[in-house]
């Protein structure tokens, strides 16, 4: 069964949606050692010339099920040894930035006689880890993404598995990386969905990928995968949701982001999700479950959200206005609630409780004074 793609981009605060059969996603079949064929390195396009048509060649290819290179060598500009979108960022860097030359060969054709360099293990310069989530059986839940890196990414490529008999991946949800990136925010995601699989790429910045991007983050949420728990999954089951490399997958994909045109391998740590319908009492908008819900708890949350700050123990503290998300709107509604005679904070607030509705953030501890 071929995988159902979708292409999310957003620029200039307008999203576009479209749905297509198959796709490259990031990264297709690894390439010969060697190529006895004459090409041109960076000319994705066989057109026997190197400019902007090869790169929006390659993009067209990567991520909208574009037509293949004639010459799948001549579109590894990076000469790695795999097609992913480090390509594009290298050819748009030499274009526009004075970036170094491919290797050959380039600028002239000829043979490809040198074995492409893959990297190998990961450095330590990206992290994504997978958090760990509880969810009753028959409801949704959350699993969040984290982004720790020391380094500019240009572009992101994330592979995920779990097993499709325990959960179903509903949705992906991108919005903490609009927070982060700003509004109007502007990045170019694909999402390829499998059974038991999905596969992300990202490329930061449509405006300008070249020498910009995501700045460097410490433990970042940057994704949400929403989960709807199989109905006859037993309580107290813990189901893994695991980053995984996958070289001979088709389309094979890789943990891995791309740094001034070159790949960066991710390190990574693997998630769960446990079912368990047991469900916390907690204090909405209590979000530093100090027992209270005040301004010091919106400073908490902007924290959280904007400056890469602690999360609370209870994530669901943090949707002060019940919409099942975390974002900018819950700091505006608990302020407006506070201070301008706003609307409520919702259920339960002022007093502890449960959560009315199965929104599926999660709330592992709240320490604060729920009698």
């Amino acid at each position: 069964m071929n995988p159902e793609s979708e292409l999310r981009a957003r620029r200039f605060g307008v999203r576009w949606l479209l749905f297509i059969a198959t796709s490259c996603v990031l990264v297709c079949a690894p390439l010969t050692a060697v190529d006895a064929q004459n090409f041109i390195r960076g000319d994705a396009n066989n057109d026997s010339g190197i400019n902007i048509a090869d790169a929006i060649f390659g993009l067209n290819h990567l991520f909208n099920a574009g037509t293949a290179p004639v010459n799948a060598n001549a579109m590894d500009t990076n000469d790695n040894g795999v097609l992913e979108i480090s390509d594009v960022v290298y050819l748009l860097r030499l274009l526009f930035v004075g970036g170094p030359n491919p290797p050959a060969p380039y600028p002239a054709a000829g043979p490809d006689t040198t074995p492409p360099a893959f990297p190998g293990a990961p450095t330590g310069a990206i992290a994504v880890a997978m958090n760990a989530a509880a969810g009753c059986p028959g409801s949704q839940t959350r699993v969040a993404i984290d982004l720790t890196s020391n380094v500019t990414i240009e572009a992101l490529s994330l592979r995920v598995i779990f097993d499709p008999a325990a959960v179903t991946l509903s949705d992906v949800d991108c919005g903490d990386l609009e927070l982060i990136l700003g509004n109007p925010a502007d990045f170019f995601a694909t999402i390829s969905f499998a059974p038991g699989e999905v596969t992300i790429g990202i490329l930061f910045s449509l405006i300008n990928p070249v020498g910009q991007g995501l700045p460097p983050q410490t433990a970042a949420p940057i994704i949400d995968l929403i989960f709807a728990v199989g109905a006859s999954v037993g309580l107290g089951t813990v189901i893994p949701i695991e980053f995984e490399d996958a070289p001979q997958a088709s389309p094979p994909g890789y943990n891995l982001g791309s740094v001034l045109g070159e790949v960066e391998r991710a390190s990574v740590t693997a998630g769960s999700i446990t079912a368990n319908c047991m469900q916390t009492e907690f204090r909405r908008g209590d979000t530093n479950q100090d027992g209270a819900t005040s301004i010091s708890d919106a400073v908490f949350l902007i924290a959280y959200l904007f400056l890469s700050g602690a999360p609370s123990g209870c994530l669901v503290t943090c949707d002060s206005n019940g919409d099942a998300s975390i974002d900018v709107g819950d700091v505006v509604y608990m302020l407006n609630a506070l201070f301008t005679g706003g609307a409520s904070i919702p259920a339960p607030w002022p007093n502890c409780g449960r959560e009315p509705t199965a929104s599926g953030i999660a709330c592992p501890t709240y320490t604060g004074n729920c009698p």
